[in-house]
């Protein structure tokens, strides 16, 4: 399988998923952000808190991707949380998922998603970032 790289990640990923190395890529910014950096004494972020929060993005869109070849998946922002945390924000059409990844090891990865046709469709809750959890990419895109 022919692969991109993105040296700045260190991670290899299929072809079809050159637009995540994009966006990881684009959130690697966050990571030069010294304490104190918006002046109201929010912290830095620390490399571990955005690897976990790209991990999290590669092993679900990777797992989607090898059930499902050929399947157009959306392509998440990974932004800058609170306190040190970072932010997966995935949307596909109505339906928008943000995970929040929080600093280091400190408490669960948590999530909360909702479909703006049907808000009996939200789901939240917290998962394991050691799971494919491409459930995920499997609700957004259904």
């Amino acid at each position: 399988m022919a692969t991109v790289v993105n040296a700045s990640a260190g991670v290899d990923l299929p072809v079809a998923l050159a637009p995540y190395a994009t966006a990881i890529e684009r959130s690697r910014h966050l990571l030069s952000l010294d304490n104190d950096w918006d002046g109201e004494g929010s912290p830095g972020y620390q490399e571990t808190t955005w690897r976990r929060a790209v991990d999290i993005v590669l092993t679900s869109v990777t797992a989607f991707v090898e059930r499902q070849p050929g399947a157009v998946l959306p392509v998440p922002a990974i932004a800058g949380g609170q306190d040190g945390g970072i932010d997966i924000l995935w949307d596909a059409g109505t339906r928008h998922l943000m995970i929040t990844v929080p600093p280091a090891n400190d408490g669960p990865v948590t999530f909360h998603g909702f479909d703006q046709t049907n808000d009996a469709r939200e789901v939240k809750g917290s998962l394991d970032p050691a799971d494919a959890n491409d459930w995920i990419v499997r609700w957004l895109t259904a």
